[in-house]
């Protein structure tokens, strides 16, 4: 090796020295005529002077560049560059395509991929561009591009390929050039195999030796396949022209040293080459420099990658010329030494053919080599028991290492066997037992008796059973007879041993102790019955079967008698007597043991461990002579038997192997199985494979099967056993999924589809999920046919039987919706028939809600009105108790509820009405509308029919979007166009005649009507007659069906008041009401008034088209209808509200009337109930409350109407009020209710508070369950409290007495709500509606200090105190206020200050809103008691509650207590003296007081600053300026001022005022100073020393001045000495 050059040469010097040192170098130039390598990293840079293109020039050179991205980029512009050319047609000159071909042979063998990829990709442009020009470039680079096909890398290979054929499209043409440049190509070959090295090939300064060696092997690799491609497809002419070439190659040990090179590219590579010359050329070769190659180097060195290739080409070369392995070698090592080396070391990763290779290629090779693999061994031409061996053992350390591919294994040890038998042949035969017994028999030892130290025997488990018949059947084919047999003894013996040696059941090893044997027994017996099968018929069967028979008797007959000796225990030998019964039953029959202990003694063993396997014996030889008996009597003993865990696999191998159809008394065996069913769904597992062990029998399959699955049906309808049975159930759908598959698509499959469906709505987690793997597993199970037939079957059971373990709503909905989308269109129509519910389910299901009479209070949101009072009330036995058992789901739905909501979301959801005929029409079209009304009747009142049983609200909001979506459908039918049945009747059409043929007013009648109206009313708002048919239906209206008369005013109101006809019935109406009978059984008057009422209701103005007199006589009657006794509330009801509008039309006009119509409305609130036959009566006397109310407003309106009016204003107000305690507050929804209150809050809204008397009777109506009760509770107390708390100030202040909370209200705050009630019923609307309630109370309780005096506040929160209430609000409002996260709400989202009712998003919305107003008056009014509970409060929301304070609340409590100063201070006298003087800083949130003492001293002043946090923190008092007294007392009345803001629950106006009282005490009696005529000393003091003879005082600081300057101690006014008094 040369020296490596200096890092600092420069290119030039070192390509000189190169040449010098390197004698890689000296055969790759011009010494022997041959021009330069080309392909070596020196090679002469391209001629770049006739590139006249700069960019082109800067890429050639770029490319001979050292790094790797930038001859990349080089050769993307030259391929950028011949791509611009070829699209504009143009051609390549001379000067690029001469650079071209010198940089393409360096270009083709780069180390990097791309830039190969890319050379070969350009050259072919280049070439298909310049056409025949190329020709004369060719020679130089054709070498390079055919390589470049060979490269390993399948990328360049597909470049080099693809730009070849580009240029040469035709084979012909492809043929010509590898004929015509056959030289060229040579050249190539002789150059990289004789004259290039990794060293020329690449720069060692910049290459690494790996990438160099890479390089070089895929350089050399392509040209020895280039060579390869010439010798194998070139005729011998052709290769004449080339002999001396072809010669040298050939006659080359460069070349041939390739076939132990390092890279498996260059091994494959050669050793193609090495088969084409020895089946083409073979007198040609050097077989000594072949066979030394080869057999010398190769074999012995790793073959990884290339074993698959030597392997066929050893066997080639063998076969030609054997001579190889013995004449041609002159190794160190001998042949059979290589030989044995090479076998070592296995298929090296390659191909399963490698092992058949082998055993051919030991067969061919001269036995002269075998004879030697023993060096030792002393025979010339015969092989030995030792060399025999070793080569045995070679071959299985091959097979046994590593690295051997393990699908390899199976083809290999074939492969040793057949080996082993032919040297068997080769050995004399005195040797071929040993041979035979320590080289091949131990594969059937070790697999028939696993043992750890024969490992190396052990076969690939797929094809060991294989291999062993084999081998067996070889050694019968060659007549092994004697070692057969020997070794069938030594297998059955083996087996006989372990049997007796197995532990006995006491032992913790008696399970794995038989399980072993067990195994052993099944692989034996199960052999034996393979190699009988393969010999069957043929001259060997009787070689093997004498052997195997002789042994099988002997083995059986003592395992009979060691389960007879030791009780069945040891279930090894059990298994022995198994296999051999169904194995080799021709051998087992010949057993007269096995006939006598199947008769004697099986029948007591059947509760010991081998009962399975006895059992299965039984079975397997049932039918033989004389076994018939003993089958029947085990039978019948394991039927009367229970299933227990000693011999539940017994029973299971009876059941899952036994032909049901066979036993005679089925009985026995039906009550096994259902006990064994029942205990398994208590949760025995082990019973649950008896019961799968039935479901495996296929003649189990039929009413046996269907039988357990409806007892499992039936289990999983009991709580305790669900999830047991589910469990076993999945085993079931997993072992035996087509007895599932059996019992689906039978007559009783959609019963588990259908339970399955409801338990995977289960509360229960883990129930719901395995019923709803199962029902997925169950689906797809069974073919699309049978599953939509059980869909409909689980969709029309669901309808016609509804309990508590009916599908849900939404799992029918699913059902229906697959089956949609999964029918063909041809099926559609049937099928939508079939999903939908039938006329009779409708009918069955809506019957007794139909037969319920509506609600008095219904008149109120009736489109009939008051004909509901019309309706027949009485209820026949049947109907009620048909009503009374209506069945319910778990929801608690009805089958009403649930045909309509289904029919509903389906109808919705899919467009199938036009699938439908005339009938399925008009079945829905009768029904959906009636039981949509029945659904909003039950969603208008709670429980008002019971049809929804609607128990939470989310599922309140879901009913009603049934409601809606039932309208929306009906709205769409009215113009549904039938195409099947053009002549089917259209909705309208068809309720026009169940109209007209209304004949009584029954429930239903009346249902009827009601639904014609609002199907008129939502499809068709403007429905008309023409005036002839309105003219006709006047003219009966008041004789004829009252339901009917009341549905056609109802929808043709409009039409019937445009039309004279419909004013003469308005007028004949008011005639025949004016001789109303109030006590009329017969209802004609109710029915005249109400059909009145219907007419002009909206349309008052009507009436007065009516003679005046004739209204003035209608009231007068009406009002003495009203003033007669027990007159019927619906009578009531319809006569106030026809007064309503007749009152109007006669407000000019005098008389009594206005004072009895202001007195029955007293009279009626006083005595009336607020039930639901009353509402009717409350909401009609509301408004004419109202239309009263409006009269007296009016101008025009008598005297007598005002003057009755101001008499009795006061008294109906507060009669009005007190209606608001008798509504039943009781039912949260009930919209006539609320519908009443509503108005009634409205019109109390409007009534001054001040002539409202006391109201502390409604506090209760807090509690309501009805918002709309509660609100109007709450509205009322809200206006009415504030109102009088000056008033009760002005009392306690007269009377000095203490006044408290009502008691009533204070009841309501005893019991606060908690966050674990709420979090248990979230959601509940009672628990929503309790804490309103409480919260509203409290809203409440802070309306009573709005308006009181500081002194009526106090006695308020006395109140609160001694009930203890406050601290369980402020527990709650942050417990509810703090998030899951511990983080509290955003209150900047509430308008802290105020709150309004029923302006949330949301219930929870609602009370946080609430919640955190109601802190805020905490903090206003309670601030002490408040900030007490935040003192005491636990730390971990302490810090919370504080910062969340300062943030949203104290801003708000400081600026209004900023606020009350400001008020406060401006009611202050002016013209006071010494006024207190207060500035506010707002920003700061500070006070500044000072009150003046005199013009020469400063004022006395102090400020008041509020802290971020209050009043949480106490407002901080600070002398500013001190005045009057000295620092002790001046620090006193700092702490007193700050003292009596926190005991006045922060209020600083009394701060203030206990400062002014301060200085004005300081300053009471005061006068100046007799020596400095000031008030105030230099010390700020006041004259604080008396005289005790003149009384004067003076400051101390001036008396001491005086005495000083005097130089005596005597008064300065009196002259006497000075007496301290």
């Amino acid at each position: 090796m040369s020296k490596r050059f200096k890092s600092q040469a420069s290119s030039s010097r070192a390509a000189a020295s190169a040449f010098g040192s390197f004698g890689g170098f000296s055969s790759s130039f011009s010494g022997h005529g041959r021009e330069p390598s080309s392909l070596t990293y020196v090679a002469e840079p391209p001629d770049l002077s006739q590139v006249f293109e700069a960019q082109l020039t800067i890429a050639f050179k770029n490319f001979l560049k050292k790094d790797e991205v930038t001859r990349t980029k080089a050769l993307d512009d030259l391929k950028d560059y011949v791509s611009t050319v070829e699209s504009r047609s143009e051609t390549l000159d001379d000067g690029f395509l001469e650079a071209w071909i010198k940089i393409y042979p360096r270009a083709s063998i780069d180390i990097s991929r791309r830039v190969r990829q890319t050379s070969h990709s350009v050259q072919g442009t280049i070439a298909s561009l310049v056409g025949k020009r190329i020709a004369r470039f060719l020679p130089k680079v054709i070498g390079a591009w055919l390589a470049g096909i060979y490269d390993n890398d399948r990328m360049v290979h597909r470049s080099a390929l693809e730009s070849f054929t580009r240029v040469f499209s035709t084979e012909e043409k492809r043929s010509g050039v590898w004929k015509i440049y056959q030289s060229a190509i040579l050249d190539f070959v002789d150059d990289v195999v004789l004259q290039q090295t990794p060293q020329t090939l690449s720069d060692e300064r910049t290459v690494k030796p790996d990438d160099a060696e890479a390089k070089y092997a895929r350089v050399v690799g392509t040209a020895v396949l280039l060579f390869n491609r010439i010798l194998g497809n070139s005729t011998r002419e052709e290769l004449e022209k080339n002999a001396a070439t072809i010669g040298t190659l050939l006659a080359s040990k460069s070349l041939w040293s390739l076939c132990y090179h390092d890279d498996p590219f260059v091994r494959r590579s050669i050793y193609t080459l090495i088969r084409s010359a020895a089946s083409k050329e073979p007198e040609q070769l050097d077989w000594k420099l072949i066979s030394a190659a080869i057999i010398g180097k190769s074999l012995h060195i790793s073959q990884l990658g290339s074993s698959s290739d030597l392997s066929d080409l050893l066997l080639q070369v063998t076969s030609a010329r054997p001579q190889l392995w013995t004449d041609d070698y002159t190794g160190k090592s001998s042949s059979s030494k290589r030989l044995t080396q090479y076998i070592q070391k296995g298929s090296e990763g390659g191909p399963a053919s490698f092992w058949t290779n082998l055993s051919e290629l030991l067969q061919i090779i001269p036995m002269q080599a075998l004879v030697k693999v023993d060096s030792k061994s002393t025979n010339d031409g015969t092989i030995g028991i030792s060399s025999a061996t070793m080569l045995t053992i070679s071959f299985q350390e091959g097979l046994n290492s590593r690295e051997e591919p393990r699908q390899n294994q199976a083809v290999g040890w074939k492969a040793y066997i057949d080996t082993g038998i032919w040297l068997t042949k080769k050995l004399p035969q005195d040797d071929h037992a040993n041979f035979l017994h320590g080289r091949l028999s131990p594969l059937l030892v070790q697999y028939i008796k696993p043992e750890h130290d024969g490992s190396q025997w052990e076969l690939p488990a797929q094809s060991a059973q294989a291999l062993c018949a084999d081998y067996l059947d070889v050694l019968a084919t060659h007549c092994h007879g004697s070692e057969l047999h020997k070794l069938w003894t030594e297998l059955s013996d083996s087996v006989l041993e372990a049997v007796r040696l197995s532990s006995p059941e006491q032992s913790k090893d008696f399970k794995s102790s038989q399980d072993a044997v067990c195994a052993q027994a099944e692989r034996l017996l199960a052999l034996e019955a393979l190699v009988l099968s393969r010999v069957a018929d043929t001259d060997r069967e009787a070689l093997l079967l004498k052997p195997f028979e002789d042994t099988n008797l002997t083995l059986l007959r003592n395992c009979l008698e060691v389960l007879r000796s030791r009780n069945g225990k040891p279930y090894g030998a059990a298994a022995v007597v198994e296999g051999m019964v169904q194995n080799v039953a021709q051998i087992a029959q010949r057993s007269q043991e096995l006939l006598r202990f199947v008769r004697e003694d099986t029948p007591e063993l059947l509760f010991s461990p081998s009962a399975d396997r006895l059992i299965s014996t039984i079975l397997s030889c049932r039918s033989w002579d004389g076994f018939g008996p003993s089958f029947e009597k085990v039978v019948e003993k394991v039927a009367q038997s229970e299933p227990e865990s000693s011999n539940a696999h017994a029973v299971q191998k009876l059941l899952s192997s036994l032909d049901f159809k066979e036993v005679d008394d089925k009985s026995g065996l039906g009550s096994l199985i259902a006990r064994a069913l029942d205990r398994a769904c208590r949760g025995s597992s082990l019973h649950w494979s008896i019961v799968v062990a039935v479901l495996q029998n296929q003649t189990s399959h039929g009413e046996l099967t269907d039988s357990i699955f409806l007892s499992i049906i039936d289990a999983l309808s009991d709580e305790s056993k669900i999830i047991d049975t589910l469990h076993g159930l999945t085993q079931i759908v997993t072992s035996v999924p087509i007895a599932v598959r059996g019992f689906q698509i039978g007559p009783h499959g959609s019963k588990l589809t259908g339970k399955l469906l409801f338990l995977a709505e289960s509360p229960v987690e883990e129930v719901a999920s395995i019923a709803e793997s199962l029902t997925t597993k169950v689906k797809e199970s069974i073919v699309s046919e049978a599953s939509a037939r059980s869909s409909i079957e689980i969709i029309q059971h669901s309808f016609n039987n509804v309990n508590e373990e009916s599908l849900s709503i939404e799992s029918l909905i699913k059902i229906a919706g697959e089956l949609l989308h999964n029918t063909k269109p041809e099926g559609l129509k049937q099928v939508v028939k079939d999903i939908l519910p039938s006329w009779q389910s409708w009918k069955d299901s809506l019957e007794p809600f139909l037969a319920l009479p509506p609600r008095s209070s219904s008149s109120i949101t009736s489109p009939l009105g008051g004909t509901v009072h019309l309706t027949d009330r009485h209820i026949s036995d049947e109907p009620r108790s048909r009503y009374e058992t209506i069945p319910h789901d778990s929801s608690n739905c009805s089958s009403a509820f649930r045909l309509a909501y289904f029919t509903t979301r389906i109808l919705s959801t899919f467009d199938v009405m036009g699938q439908l005929g005339a009938e399925e029409q008009e079945t829905l079209f009768y029904y959906l509308p009636l039981s949509v009304q029945l659904i909003d009747d039950d969603l208008s009142i709670d429980n008002c029919n019971g049809v929804t049983g609607v128990i939470l609200p989310e599922q309140r909001e879901e009913y009603l979007a049934v409601v809606n979506g039932g309208r929306n459908l009906v709205k769409g039918w009215s113009h549904l166009e039938d195409l099947e049945d053009p002549v089917a009747p259209t909705i309208i059409t068809f309720w026009e005649s169940k109209l007209d043929n209304l004949t009584s007013t029954s429930p239903v009648d009346y249902r009827v009507g009601e639904a014609f109206v609002k199907i008129i009313e939502s499809a068709n708002p403007s429905y008309h007659k023409s005036p002839e048919e309105v003219v006709r239906i006047c003219r009966d209206v008041r004789t004829a069906n009252a339901i009917r008369s009341a549905s056609w005013v109802a929808v043709l109101r409009d039409s019937i008041l445009s039309n004279p006809a419909g004013t003469r019935l308005c007028n004949e109406l008011i005639a025949d009401s004016t001789g109303l009978k109030p006590h009329d059984e017969r209802k004609d008057g109710l029915r005249k008034l109400s059909l009145l009422n219907l007419l002009v209701a909206g349309s008052e103005n009507v009436v007065e088209s009516v003679p005046t007199q004739r209204v003035v006589f209608l009231v007068k009657h009406l009002v003495q209808c009203l003033q007669s006794e027990n007159i019927l509330l619906s009578v009531k009801a319809e006569i106030l509200q026809t007064l309503s509008f007749a009152l109007p039309c006669i407000h000019e006009m005098y008389g009594s009337h206005w004072e009895d119509c202001m007195d029955i409305l007293s009279t009626t609130w006083q005595e009336i109930s607020a039930g639901d036959e009353a509402l009717p009566v409350l909401i009609a006397s509301f408004r004419l409350f109202a239309r009263l109310k409006a009269i007296v407003g009016n101008e025009d309106s008598n005297d007598d109407v005002k003057d009755a009016w101001s008499d009795r204003k006061a008294a109906l107000f507060n009669d009005l009020t007190s209606t608001i305690k008798k509504f039943d507050s009781s039912i949260t929804f009930h919209q006539p209710r609320d519908i009443t209150v509503d108005l009634l809050c409205r019109l109390i809204n409007n009534i001054p508070v001040e002539n409202l008397e006391d109201v502390s009777k409604i506090f209760h109506l807090l509690t309501a369950q009805s918002r709309i009760v509660k609100r109007a509770a709450y509205t009322v107390l809200h206006r009415y409290i504030p109102s009088v708390q000056e008033q009760i100030s002005f009392d306690v202040a007269l009377s000095k007495t203490a006044v408290r909370l009502p008691d009533e209200l204070l009841s309501l705050l005893l019991e606060a709500p908690n966050m674990d009630l709420i979090s248990l019923t979230y959601g509940d609307g009672k628990a929503w509606s309790d804490i309103r309630s409480y919260l509203l109370s409290w809203k409440v309780v802070f309306d009573h200090f709005v308006n009181a005096s500081f002194a009526v506040q106090e006695n308020y929160v006395s109140s609160i105190k001694d009930n203890d209430v406050l601290i369980p609000l402020l527990e709650f409002t942050f417990d509810f206020l703090q998030k899951s996260h511990q983080k509290l709400v955003d209150a900047s989202k509430f308008d802290i200050r105020s709150f309004e009712l029923d302006q949330s998003e949301t219930q929870e919305k609602e009370v946080e809103w609430l919640l955190v107003h109601l802190y805020f008056l905490c903090l206003k009014y309670l601030a002490n008691a408040t900030k007490s509970w935040w003192i005491d409060t636990k730390k971990r929301i302490k810090g919370p509650v504080e910062s969340w304070t300062e943030k949203y609340v104290s801003p708000l409590i400081v600026e209004d207590s900023l606020q009350g100063v400001t008020e406060w201070t401006s009611t202050q006298d002016p013209n006071e003296e010494r006024a207190l003087a207060v500035k506010i800083s707002p920003k700061t949130a500070e006070i500044i007081a000072s009150i003046p003492v005199d013009e020469e001293s400063p004022p006395v002043a102090l400020s008041i600053s509020l802290p971020s946090a209050y009043p949480l923190q106490p407002a901080l008092v600070v002398g500013r300026s001190r005045v009057l007294v000295d620092e002790k007392k001046w620090k006193n009345w700092l702490l007193t001022i700050q003292g009596v803001i926190m005991f006045a629950n922060g209020n600083l106006v009394d701060g203030l005022l206990a400062f002014r009282k301060n200085v004005q005490g300081a300053l009471k009696g005061q006068s100046e100073c007799a020596i400095c005529y000031s008030v105030i000393s230099t010390d700020m003091q006041t004259p604080n020393k008396r005289c005790a003879t003149c009384k004067n005082t003076f400051h101390s600081v001036c008396l001491f001045r005086w005495f000083k300057s005097s130089n005596q101690s005597t008064c300065p006014l009196c002259r006497n000495n000075f007496v301290y008094v």
